[in-house]
């Protein structure tokens, strides 16, 4: 509802659906972002808006006087008519699809299923990020002193935890 006071929330999902599960019910969004090479490594240049239908509801092409093959339904040359597909996603698409890059998806995402699907990419990415926790930790100055600062709360729960250099300041 326009003017309602109502906020649509959108999350970028990119880094968090390429290292694991993503809950999408449980984020509460409106719309979520990713690109499908952080899945399986390919393709590039191909991405996804998702969005809920009372969200893509609220979608609207810009007046901008143009617009690419396949995105409408309808035009007459002989006046200002344009009307775009009903479907959210034929609405916003431009010009021809990528179609090469669409094809590499099945591929990548089987690729991703022999694996063993996303819980496992999440295990493995836990475990690489446990054991560089526990190897920098245990870096030291010749002195004795910590050679890094780690950040976060450590563990599988914590993921890549930040982490900076320690120069010898508290």
């Amino acid at each position: 509802e326009q003017g309602g006071g109502q906020w649509l929330v959108l999350v970028d999902i990119a880094k968090a659906a390429g290292t694991g599960p993503v809950d999408l019910p449980g984020l509460g969004a409106d719309f979520a972002v990713l690109s499908l090479y952080k899945l399986a490594g390919a393709p590039t240049g191909l991405g996804c808006l998702l969005a809920t239908k009372s969200a893509a509801r609220l979608l609207r092409r810009p007046e901008r006087g143009f617009f690419g093959g396949g995105s409408v339904a309808a035009v007459l040359a002989c006046a200002d008519f344009v009307r775009a597909r009903a479907a959210p996603a034929a609405a916003f698409a431009d010009g021809t699809p990528n179609f090469r890059a669409m094809a590499e998806v099945p591929a990548g995402l089987r690729a991703l299923r022999s694996v063993g699907g996303m819980r496992a990419v999440a295990a493995h990415t836990n475990a690489l990020a446990c054991e560089l926790r526990g190897r920098l930790g245990a870096m030291r100055h010749a002195d004795g002193r910590a050679a890094v600062r780690l950040y976060g709360k450590g563990g599988a729960e914590s993921g890549a935890a930040g982490i900076a250099r320690h120069r010898g300041r508290g």
